[in-house]
């Protein structure tokens, strides 16, 4: 009989343990309702730095000519779409005005926050240990995909004239100038992809001067 008790009694603590933990858990979303707020619109704002320092490196790498990794690219899509969902739960949270005594409200918004604020925090430790790198170097010719162009008879010869130019080594400059809208972009990066792929230039870089400077 004692052995009988003994062993009821090791298997009602058990089942109390696995009880009053979830139980515990549960209730600290009730109790800690602006604790877990709080810590969502702290997360965000960690966030909201994170991505524009990475924001930061990625504009500067494509001003250099150089390709996004995807994965960065991913991200940052990914972290936009968040703090605007963040946000607007944020700012919904402040519309309803939940009273201390609407258990049901402030137990599911709570719980809510502090799944929000684990998500936000996993993204922002991938920023911190996924992104030693944010670009790569492009090929040049890849830097100068020219699908659009299209060899009309009347740009032929202007083409071969500044192909021309630019094989002779007296020649240090070649300007394109001429109304909007005539396709000179396009020749330029016709003439550029040609001159690499004949090795003329090592590098080429491309300046459009607008009419109208920003």
């Amino acid at each position: 009989m004692d052995c009988v008790i003994s062993v009821g009694v090791s298997i009602l603590g058990k089942i109390g343990e696995y009880t009053v933990a979830p139980v515990g858990h549960q209730l600290g979303y009730l109790l800690y309702y602006k604790r877990n707020l709080t810590n969502l619109q702290t997360q965000i704002q960690q966030l909201r730095n994170a991505k524009n320092r990475l924001q930061h490196a990625v504009d500067e790498a494509t001003r250099d000519a150089e390709g996004i990794e995807d994965d960065v690219q991913e991200w940052l899509c990914k972290v936009r779409e968040t703090i605007t969902k963040a946000e607007g739960f944020i700012q919904l949270q402040g519309e309803s005005n939940v009273g201390h005594c609407n258990f049901m409200s402030r137990y599911q918004l709570s719980r809510k926050a502090s799944k929000m604020a684990g998500e936000i925090h996993q993204l922002n430790e991938d920023q911190v240990t996924r992104f030693n790198k944010v670009s790569y170097r492009l090929t040049l010719q890849s830097a100068f995909k020219n699908k659009l162009y299209r060899e009309f008879e009347s740009r032929k010869k202007t083409l071969s004239g500044i192909m021309e130019a630019l094989r002779d080594p007296k020649h240090s400059m070649v300007v394109v100038c001429g109304p909007g809208g005539i396709g000179k972009t396009m020749l330029a990066e016709e003439i550029a992809r040609r001159t690499l792929r004949e090795k003329l230039f090592s590098n080429v870089i491309m300046v459009t001067i607008s009419q109208n400077v920003d």
